[in-house]
């Protein structure tokens, strides 16, 4: 026999209650409560759009089996769309009663141009930019910090000379041309 079993690794443990006839919850044993605050993130959302985003997305859950999964793919269209036209096609949806992706979808293709990818990259960065230049400016430095920068000799207190002076051998920039020239 390999080993007894007090050896052996407790894997888990149950807990025994007695036959009463009444129910026990364990809260860690409960699905998560994703869906409700989820609910609350779109009603969250919607309500940007003010009272008539609202009111879509009350008209859309209680009109479709997937309202939320709706409800999130018509506010993917705000990044495809300005703001202002998704608003209307919003606004015009609830005068018709229409609470739908597509029918959200069929106005901004009649009514609507998609943002161009510079206008959405736009969008993404402009509160990013806008707390950038929110901040004050490095101030423009005065001249004369730089006038000692003029005035300096090199480090070995003689002329500064070319590289090709410095070796006879090399051509001069000059010499290079003119034999570049010259036929071979």
């Amino acid at each position: 026999m390999r080993g007894s079993r007090s050896q052996w690794p407790i894997l888990s443990r149950i807990v025994a209650i007695p036959l009463t006839g009444q129910h026990s919850r364990c809260k860690e044993h409960e699905p998560p409560r994703d869906s409700q605050r989820r609910a609350e993130q779109l009603a969250e959302r919607f309500a940007e759009f003010g009272p008539l985003g609202s009111r879509f997305l009350e008209g859309l859950l209680a009109s479709s089996r997937y309202g939320k999964n709706q409800a999130e793919r018509v506010l993917s269209l705000s990044a495809a769309y300005p703001r202002h036209d998704v608003l209307s096609a919003l606004e015009r949806a609830v005068r018709y009663g229409a609470f739908s992706l597509a029918a959200v979808q069929r106005i901004l293709e009649a009514r609507s141009q998609p943002k161009t990818p510079l206008d959405a990259l736009a969008d993404e960065h402009r509160s990013y930019l806008d707390s950038l230049l929110e901040s004050d400016p490095a101030p423009p430095r005065p001249t004369s910090d730089y006038q000692d920068l003029l005035r300096e000799e090199p480090d070995d207190g003689g002329p500064i000379t070319p590289p090709w002076e410095d070796n006879p051998e090399s051509p001069s920039p000059d010499d290079r041309d003119s034999d570049s020239a010259e036929p071979a």
